[in-house]
C-alpha cells in the first residue's frame, strides 16, 4: 500500500529496526463495546474494510439525528497514565461524509489536541500531530500529548473544520476508525491489536524514530538570527532538496581571502540552552552535496577551531580526519544516507557537551579546502550545498524533521535503538 507521512519531512535512514510493541487502549478494533463511550452518536460494527489486512473489520461512527443542537460528538476510552509523561495516541480513519472532514484527537478528556483533515490528508498542528496517508482514503493519525492526571480520556471527536468541533449531527456515518493505540514513548511505532487486556504496559519505551529537531532555521542557512557565517556567504534556495525535490537547498560559498569558512548554529538565545554542558549525548545532522568543493568540515561542539571538526568528501562519499579535539570529545561520524543526485546525509555524535569556551557558535558545516583544511585563503568561488540541519539529543540523527521559528521536541531525551 502507498504510504506518505506529514510531519515535516521524513526521510528513511534503511536501518533495521527494532520494533516496540505496545498498546494501552483496549479493545483496539472494538469500538461497538462498551469500553468505548459514545456521545451524541452511535458505532455501526464491521461497515468496510480495515487499511491493513483489507477485512472488514472497521467501524463507522454515525452521529445523532439532534438536528439544531450544536455539541461535541465522539467516542472515548478512559486509560490510566502516568502524570507528566509523552503519550503517541493513534488510529487509523477514513472519512465518510465530506461536510465533516475532520477529526480532533485528544488524551486529556477536553478539546484540545490536533485536528486532521481526513478529506485533504491536513493536520492543524495547533497541537503535535501526525497523519499517514495508508491508500485508499485511510490515514493514520496520532496526536503527541503529555498525561496531566493519573487517568486520561482518549477521544476522537468529529469536526466541521479546524476551528468548529462543536456542531449539528448528521444522522449519518462521517467517519470509518479502526485500530486504536497508545503508546508510552515518542513515536506511535507498529501497530498492535487489544482485546480485553493492554499490550507490554511498563515504563516509558524508546522507539526506533525520534523526530526531534533542536535547532530552528533548519533550512534557512541564510537566516542571520540563527546561522553565525564566519568567512562566508549563503545564497538561498538555489538547488532542488534530496528530500521532497522543492528548490530550497542552500549554497555555501567560501569568502574571498581569510581562514576559516563556515555557517554554524548560533541563535544566541538558543544553542547553549538547547545542548548544555555536561548533557548528551547530540547527534548533529546535514544533507549535503558537492557544487564545485571536494571537501567540508563538520563542526562538532564548541568553536571554529579545526581541531573540533570531522571532515567528509562530497565527492567520494567517503570521511576523513578527525580532529585531535574531537577525537578528544569521542566524536563518531556516520554516513547516514546516500541520496540521489549526488546528496549525502552526515552526521557526528557527540557522548556530552565539553566546553563552549567562549565560543559564539554551536555545530556547523566547513567550506574545507582538502581533508584536515578547514583554515585555507579562499578564492571566493569554493561551493557546497547544504540543507536540512538537525540537532538531536540521541545518539543517531533518526529522520529529519524540519524547524523552522521553533525548535521540535518530543520529550525528554532517549536513545535510539537501531543496527548500523
Amino acid at each position: 500500500m502507498p504510504r506518505s507521512s506529514v510531519l515535516g519531512r521524513v526521510a528513511s535512514s534503511g536501518r533495521v529496526s527494532i520494533p516496540i510493541f505496545q498498546n494501552l487502549a483496549l479493545r483496539s478494533e472494538t469500538f461497538d463495546d462498551a469500553s468505548w463511550t459514545k456521545s451524541s452518536g452511535s458505532i455501526l460494527a464491521n461497515q468496510v474494510a480495515n487499511p491493513i489486512d483489507g477485512a472488514v473489520t472497521a467501524d463507522a461512527f454515525v452521529e445523532d439525528s439532534n438536528v439544531g443542537a450544536n455539541t461535541n460528538r465522539l467516542t472515548s476510552q478512559t486509560i490510566t497514565t502516568s502524570r507528566g509523561v509523552l503519550y503517541a495516541f493513534s488510529a487509523y480513519f477514513k472519512n465518510a461524509d465530506p461536510t465533516v472532514p475532520c477529526i480532533l484527537m485528544t488524551l486529556n478528556g477536553g478539546s484540545s489536541g490536533p485536528i486532521f483533515n481526513l478529506v485533504t490528508g491536513a493536520v492543524d498542528n495547533s497541537a503535535i500531530g501526525m497523519i499517514e496517508s495508508i491508500g485508499n482514503g485511510w490515514y493514520r493519525c496520532t496526536a503527541f500529548l503529555v498525561s496531566t492526571a493519573l487517568s486520561q480520556q482518549c477521544q476522537f471527536y468529529s469536526a466541521i473544520s479546524f476551528s468548529t468541533i462543536s456542531h449539528v449531527g448528521t444522522n449519518g456515518a462521517v467517519y470509518y476508525v479502526w485500530g486504536a493505540q497508545l503508546v508510552q514513548a515518542n513515536w506511535p511505532g507498529p501497530y498492535t491489536p487489544t482485546v480485553a487486556s493492554a499490550v507490554n504496559t511498563g515504563n516509558i519505551r524508546n522507539l526506533i524514530y525520534k523526530s526531534q529537531n533542536l535547532l530552528i532555521q533548519s533550512e534557512g542557512f541564510d537566516n542571520a538570527t540563527a546561522w553565525l557565517k564566519t568567512g562566508a556567504a549563503v545564497s538561498a534556495n538555489t538547488i532542488a532538496n534530496p528530500v521532497d525535490g522543492a528548490v530550497t537547498a542552500d549554497t555555501l560559498t567560501a569568502s574571498s581571502g581569510g581562514t576559516f569558512h563556515y555557517t554554524a548554529f548560533a541563535n544566541s538565545t538558543n544553542y547553549k540552552t538547547i545542548a548544555p554542558v555536561g548533557t548528551g549525548p547530540f547527534t548533529f545532522s546535514v544533507y549535503v552535496k558537492k557544487n564545485n568543493n571536494n571537501w567540508i568540515a563538520i563542526m562538532t561542539q564548541d568553536n571554529h577551531s579545526g581541531s573540533n571538526a570531522i571532515y567528509f568528501n562530497v565527492n567520494t562519499g567517503v570521511f576523513g580526519s578527525t580532529g585531535a579535539n574531537a577525537a578528544l570529545l569521542g566524536a563518531t561520524a556516520r554516513l547516514e544516507e546516500t541520496l540521489a543526485n549526488g546528496w549525502y546525509r552526515v552526521s557526528v555524535t557527540v557522548p556530552k557537551i565539553q566546553d563552549y569556551a567562549g565560543a559564539t557558535a554551536g555545530f556547523g558545516v566547513f567550506v574545507a579546502n582538502a581533508d584536515n583544511g578547514n583554515s585555507f585563503s579562499a578564492a571566493g568561488t569554493e561551493a557546497v550545498y547544504v540543507f536540512g540541519a538537525q540537532l538531536v539529543n540521541g545518539n543517531s540523527a533518526g529522520p529529519y524533521r524540519s524547524a523552522s521559528t521553533l525548535n521540535f521536541n518530543y520529550g525528554a531525551p532517549r536513545n535510539l535503538i537501531s543496527n548500523t
